[in-house]
């Protein structure tokens, strides 16, 4: 293969045999390579913008994405909200909030409609934070993607989010990890 854009193509180097297991090329076929890739690229991508925001901030995944979700969030947010909306169970959550308090990028306030849940929201250092890792991730995703046109990214976009809500309708909602 001379094309530089599959020269490198993981599923093939992963999946040498495949064809011995989907040898038409049929929807079965396209359908496990479809997936398989997402796959594939989904764990690549977290691998190396986790690397580059490490890099240039010291912030772990759980930070870094916590303080985006509180940033992309309208207020009030709870930590039962911010755990459903990372895909992550709150006992979890609970234990990055309070390192990031700690540190003084969040504080926990009062929730005045529920005694029993505190309202999470960025201190101006979180904001300085959250902007220093948007300031890594932006450009760091525009490299990668600057290749594909904005139909390509369009329709890439809806293609993902067809099968997020086929695999809604077949399982639920995502459980969290």
């Amino acid at each position: 293969m001379n094309d530089p854009d599959t020269a490198h193509d993981p599923f093939e180097y992963l999946a040498p045999r495949f064809s011995d297991f989907y040898p038409d090329g049929g929807r079965e076929t396209i359908e496990f390579i479809f997936s398989r890739k997402l796959i594939l690229a989904t764990r690549r991508w977290v691998q190396f913008i986790d690397r580059a925001i490490q890099r240039a901030t010291g912030q772990t995944r759980a930070r870094w994405q916590t303080l985006h979700a509180i940033s992309f969030s309208d207020p009030p947010v709870t930590t039962v909200m911010l755990a459903e909306r990372l895909g992550v169970r709150w006992p979890t959550l609970v234990r990055t909030l309070g390192n990031l308090e700690a540190d003084g990028l969040i504080e926990k306030l009062e929730n005045p409609d529920d005694g029993r849940s505190r309202i999470i929201q960025l201190t101006e250092k979180g904001h300085d934070v959250f902007r220093k890792t948007k300031a890594v991730l932006d450009p760091e995703r525009h490299r990668v993607l600057v290749g594909l046109s904005d139909a390509e990214l369009i329709a890439a976009t809806a293609a993902v989010d067809r099968f997020m809500a086929a695999i809604h309708r077949e399982v639920g909602p995502a459980e969290p990890d």
